[in-house]
């Protein structure tokens, strides 16, 4: 395809999550479906869960080799009959199961905040300022109404009417295009990528997961990263912060004890698996609102084009135009990510890092990825270096990039001239030579400090 697209802690460390919390703002709940497990224990006809009393619960203590899950629903079997429904267990497998009536709707409700107090030491009518307790479990806040599986379903709920069957036109996109789009999107696709996380797909259904909630797995990686920065960091402190991340972010490690979270790169890597979460919540919301119903006709755009449409895939950056010294550079990434990428570029985020600092990471010579993206680099003139410094988040003064200079390099001699939009790129396509100098860099890495530097060519799908 070318040219192609933040709960609080009590008992909290000195200096952990200092920041206030982000209070979760009052809006008309939407209620998710009945556990499947309560309705097989129930004969219902139309159940349905009673607004707004339904909790997911989760609590992780490392220590005690503790990784479980509590979920509580007041549900209506159809029949004017109420249950109170509760499932517990080990994150990642089904758990136990309770379904008990109760007599009337006023006893219901009284009992299911007995047993939310009981178990997070919060008052449910308080829920809005939900304060996490240290060895009590934390309220999961997911966004219920945006857990639909399927392409079907979506456009239904984008259609803001009863289901129907509809008729759909065909779809315009060359085969190769419709492939790639229908991929990226792929809801098989994305969850096998966050159980490639271990994270727990059944606690955080695509598209389901409250951006209160993605910030609470965020400041709770920021305050383990402050303590391992401090001059003795405290075991025990990064245990109970590693803790209460897996407590927000529920994580699926089966009998295994959750790992602490206690060297830099641990760390790092949660904030790539978060950029990677954040990512797939983004390509969620795409697909959210992307049927056009066509007036005039009973006839609905074909979902892929849609999809296309909603990546704006040509448009790109112009803030550089006059920057020179232009290269065809590689970027391999997760296919859980191109969606969104498609539809902002290549981005620097919050906590991002690595070898060469905080940018956008680029390559002469293709590697090992599924999908691989060929991206216009304005590079300007070049600063580089030898050793990892990983400090940098601007090229030095009077330089427009940095090339950390590998000891195996494409041969600059062998590289080709390109015209595109009247601009000079040059591409590397030389074998791969061995360099005569001493470097921390095995292979060659072009980085790039500003997003606005960059325009996305290509997208190689192999």
């Amino acid at each position: 395809m070318a040219r192609a697209k933040k709960t609080k802690i009590d008992e909290k460390p000195q200096d952990a999550l200092a920041d206030p919390p982000l209070k979760k703002q009052k809006t008309e709940e939407v209620m998710p479906a009945v556990d499947d497990v309560f309705v097989s224990s129930v004969s219902c006809t139309n159940p349905a869960c009673v607004s707004p009393f339904a909790a997911t619960l989760n609590q992780t203590n490392i220590n005690a080799n503790n990784n479980k899950f509590y979920k509580i629903q007041l549900f209506d079997d159809g029949n004017g009959k109420y249950y109170l429904g509760t499932r517990w267990g080990r994150v990642g497998e089904k758990g136990q199961s309770k379904v008990a009536p109760v007599a009337n709707l006023e006893k219901g409700e009284a009992e299911f905040k007995k047993t939310f107090k009981s178990k997070t030491a919060n008052n449910w009518d308080d829920r809005d300022s939900f304060t996490f307790k240290s060895g009590k479990y934390d309220l999961i806040k997911v966004n219920n109404e945006a857990s639909a599986e399927n392409i079907d379903e979506i456009n239904k709920k984008a259609a803001g009417r009863e289901v129907k069957q509809v008729e759909t036109l065909p779809c315009t996109l060359d085969n190769s295009t419709q492939d790639v789009v229908e991929m990226i999107f792929s809801s098989d696709m994305f969850k096998d990528a966050m159980a490639k996380m271990d994270l727990d797909v059944n606690k955080l259904p695509l598209g389901a997961l409250s951006q209160s909630q993605v910030q609470a797995g965020y400041d709770a990686l920021a305050a383990i990263e402050t303590e391992l920065r401090a001059a003795n960091p405290s075991t025990n402190q990064l245990e109970r912060l590693s803790s209460y991340y897996f407590t927000v972010i529920p994580h699926s490690f089966g009998r295994q004890r959750p790992p602490i979270l206690n060297t830099i790169e641990k760390v790092q890597e949660r904030f790539d698996f978060m950029a990677v979460l954040s990512d797939i919540e983004k390509a969620q919301k795409m697909k959210e609102v992307k049927e056009e119903v066509v007036e005039t006709k009973e006839l609905c755009k074909h979902p892929t084009n849609v999809l296309y449409e909603g990546l704006d895939a040509d448009a790109r950056y112009n803030e550089h135009d006059n920057l020179g010294n232009r290269k065809l550079l590689w970027h391999g990434t997760n296919v859980a990510v191109v969606a969104a990428i498609l539809k902002s570029g290549l981005r620097i985020m919050p906590h991002s890092g690595g070898r060469v600092g905080k940018g956008i990471y680029l390559a002469n010579m293709q590697e090992k990825s599924l999908v691989m993206f060929l991206a216009e680099a304005a590079l300007g003139k070049e600063y580089h270096i030898y050793q990892d410094d990983s400090s940098l988040t601007e090229a030095p003064k009077g330089y427009d990039s940095v090339v950390a200079m590998g000891t195996r390099n494409s041969d600059p001699s062998e590289m080709e001239k390109l015209t595109i939009d009247d601009k000079e790129v040059m591409v590397p396509l030389g074998t791969e030579k061995e360099e005569q100098i001493t470097s921390t860099f095995y292979n060659s890495e072009y980085l790039i400090y500003k997003e606005s530097q960059h325009r996305l060519r290509y997208l190689l799908v192999l």
